[in-house]
């Protein structure tokens, strides 16, 4: 297996938007524009290339995911 890191990102102003379309206050919309800013996932990837993630931003998850 190869262990290595990958990123997943979403924009601000997308979460602001979806943010708007849920109904939060602006309060809450200031923090939920960075839910998904830079997420950091720890994967494994077999012989065949199929990728498991074993870790998301530095917690383990309790069984690996295929992604």
């Amino acid at each position: 297996m190869i262990k290595t890191k990958l990123y997943v990102s979403s924009s601000k102003e997308e979460m602001w938007a979806q943010g708007e379309e849920l109904g939060l206050s602006d309060e809450a919309l200031s923090t939920f524009i960075y839910t998904m800013y830079e997420v950091e996932f720890d994967v494994e990837i077999d012989e065949n290339g199929n990728t498991y993630a074993t870790h998301v931003n530095g917690v383990k998850l309790e069984s690996t995911v295929e992604i």
